[in-house]
Order: structure tokens, then C-alpha cells, then sequence
């Protein structure tokens, strides 16, 4: 395998990474983390949470759990689909360096 045939499968393996992140990465941002901050702050059982978008929730002891659940599974995914797409760009340009 050549040095560009390793930078075009290197490019194409970052595209499709960065279009399988920006739709996860927009889920998150407007839907999982405004209702996280929601409930985070709650201290007692049922009480209810006011989002950024100004939607009552529910912050009772399973929908917490499930919303923190929710949120740290969705940290994980999208920090590790950023972090192999930061890899795979360092060795991109660290082969184009070589030509």
C-alpha cells in the first residue's frame, strides 16, 4: 500500500467519522444535555425541572437516574469518536509530511 493510498483511506475514514459524529453531537447538545442540567440541580423526589427550552420534566428518581445514564453514555461516544478523529488526523498529516 502506498503512502497515498494510506492518505486517502485515512481521509475517508475521518469523513465518515465526522458525519457519523455531527448528528450525534447535535442530539446531545440540544437534547440530552439541557435535560441533564435540568434535573441536576433538584434535591428532592418529583420534583420538577424547567430546560433551557423552558419544557417541564419530570425529575423523579428514575427519570434522573435514566437522564444521567443517558448523558454519560453519550459523553463516552462522542468524546471517543472525537478523540479516534484526532488521531487519525495526526497520522494524516504526519504521512503527508512524508511525500
Amino acid at each position: 500500500m502506498t503512502i497515498k493510498d494510506k492518505l486517502n483511506l485515512l481521509k475517508f475514514f475521518s469523513t465518515l467519522l465526522i458525519v457519523i459524529l455531527v448528528p450525534i453531537a447535535l442530539f446531545y447538545i440540544f437534547l440530552i444535555i439541557p435535560e441533564y442540567c435540568a434535573c441536576s440541580q433538584v434535591q428532592y423526589e418529583g420534583e420538577k425541572g424547567i430546560d433551557i427550552y423552558g419544557s417541564e420534566i419530570d425529575c423523579g428518581g428514575e427519570n434522573q437516574a435514566f437522564s444521567e445514564a443517558f448523558f454519560q453514555m453519550f459523553s463516552m461516544i462522542t468524546g471517543g469518536i472525537s478523540l479516534v478523529i484526532i488521531i487519525t488526523n495526526i497520522f494524516y498529516y504526519r504521512l503527508k509530511r512524508q511525500l
